[in-house]
């Protein structure tokens, strides 16, 4: 995303040494057993975000990391959870292992209030995966469509934006701001996917942008307009390849 390592770095750098330490197993590292996918942005956007938003109301700290991290970790299971593999056992067992991860995080930085919210996240992903399993053509069902994207990619762009705004002190209409966001920013995301979509992408991401101006005017507000300008130059290249 344009503008992430400049601005966040030096906080990223600090989620990804708590992430790369839970890489190690006493087996072995994890990428000895499994193959990661270099592809997932949402890996660094998720913790991303929720520290940007955080770091519009307050400084962040080893909680607001440990947060972050934990975003990191859920990501990664969904991911290793979706993997279209013949032998799952290791991707079954290391993405739950990834998703436990969170509980442990929590209990280790004093951060349990957020237990509940973050269980039913997952329980939603999940659900969200099945649902991916039935034979649904989505291309001609735009409501069941949705229903996956909400439970799924964009609900985890919402926790992660609501979460940083909580954690930096953020009043309600903020938190709710926040949720806003992430909710149209995940769901643009997920419509970029699907190229019959990409006027529902754009509505999105118009809606996401339209967030951002109820924001204090801190340097974190410009990253996230760089992070939404991102998705619209990717969302313009689909339009043009899809009318070529």
């Amino acid at each position: 995303m344009t503008g992430l390592e400049e601005y966040l770095q030096p906080d990223l750098q600090t989620v990804q040494s708590f992430v790369q330490k839970e890489f190690l197993l006493r087996a072995g590292p994890v990428t000895q057993f499994i193959e990661l996918r270099a592809d997932n942005p949402e890996k660094k956007l998720l913790p991303a975000l929720l520290l940007a938003f955080n770091k519009l109301f307050n400084k962040p700290g080893p909680k607001v990391y440990a947060l972050a991290a934990v975003f990191h970790f859920i990501s990664l299971a969904a991911q290793i959870h979706q993997e279209d593999k013949d032998d799952l056992a290791y991707e079954v067992l290391i993405g739950d292992y990834f998703y436990t991860k969170f509980f442990a995080y929590l209990c280790d930085f004093n951060a349990l209030e957020w237990l509940a919210d973050l269980s039913y996240l997952i329980c939603e992903i999940q659900e969200a995966n099945i649902l991916k399993q039935d034979k649904i053509n989505y291309s001609s069902n735009t409501e069941k469509l949705l229903e996956v994207i909400d439970k799924g990619k964009a609900n985890l762009y919402a926790q992660s934006c609501y979460i940083g705004a909580q954690l930096g002190g953020a009043p309600e209409n903020m938190l709710q701001t926040a949720r806003k966001f992430g909710l149209h920013f995940g769901r643009s995301l997920a419509f970029l996917d699907c190229p019959e979509y990409l006027e529902l992408a754009a509505h999105n991401l118009a809606e996401a942008r339209k967030s951002l101006f109820l924001l204090p005017n801190m340097v974190s507000k410009q990253f996230l307009f760089n992070c939404v300008e991102h998705v619209e130059m990717n969302l313009l290249k689909n339009q043009v390849n899809m009318a070529g």
